[in-house]
């Protein structure tokens, strides 16, 4: 997916850019959130089943 932003130059210019970089960044780490409770899951299962 790309995103394309016409931004005017000024102030409304950057703080509409920090606005989406800020939004961004948070689900950027909503996602890597997601990914290491992910392997912490995948590792119990696998620590689980080595122990039977």
């Amino acid at each position: 997916m790309v995103l394309t932003c016409k931004v005017q130059a000024g102030f409304a210019g950057a703080f509409l850019q920090d606005a989406v970089a800020g939004v961004l960044m948070s689900f950027l780490d909503a996602l890597r959130s997601q990914a290491e409770q992910v392997a912490l899951g995948a590792r119990l299962i696998i620590d689980s089943s080595v122990l039977r």
